[in-house]
């Protein structure tokens, strides 16, 4: 059973999530969040494109970007992402 904070924890990723997938496009097309835009650009080695604002329930507007790629072999992107997970 999932605690009244649990829901409240990760309830709003849910509820975000669940918006970001009914507004998709195409499939194999990722979406992701003005937050993990932010996180991926400080990496750095992504290609990223601003999408435009989505209507979130609750939320309002919210601008989503499409993950085009990456350099997947670079090892300091790879060092750079654990550096950035590791400092939250």
């Amino acid at each position: 059973m999932v605690s009244r904070a649990g829901h409240f924890r990760f309830g709003d990723t849910v509820i975000v999530a669940s918006q970001m997938e009914s507004t998709g496009e195409a499939a194999m097309k990722i979406q992701i969040t003005e937050e993990t835009n932010e996180l991926l650009q400080n990496i750095g080695g992504y290609r990223i494109v601003e999408r435009g604002s989505v209507p979130v329930k609750g939320k309002g507007m919210l601008t989503t970007y499409w993950l085009l790629g990456g350099d997947w072999r670079a090892e300091d992107a790879r060092i750079r992402f654990r550096r950035v997970l590791t400092s939250r």
